[in-house]
């Protein structure tokens, strides 16, 4: 669902309130252990970032299997980068 913020309030006046409640929520305290606290989406986009960064890790397994499979379809001339 898509919400117009403006119907509420100022659309600088939300994003001023949201950062602040987003930037106090990672400085609440931590678990033991934990490096930092994650808000709704964080994870998500940093492991996006890494995988455009550095790509995926293709197990050896289904490495054989990709690359059976480029046999049995005729594909040798695309490069799997394994």
């Amino acid at each position: 669902m898509a919400m117009d913020i403006e119907h509420f309030c100022p659309l600088q006046e939300f994003k001023k309130t949201t950062g602040d409640l987003l930037r106090e929520l990672r400085a609440s305290k931590k678990i033991p252990g934990a490096d930092r606290i994650y808000t709704a989406g964080e994870k998500e986009y940093y492991n996006a970032q890494r995988v455009q960064a550095q790509g995926i890790e293709v197990s050896p397994g289904l490495q054989r299997d990709l690359k059976a499979l480029q046999q049995e379809l005729g594909l040798a001339e695309f490069n799997l980068g394994f």
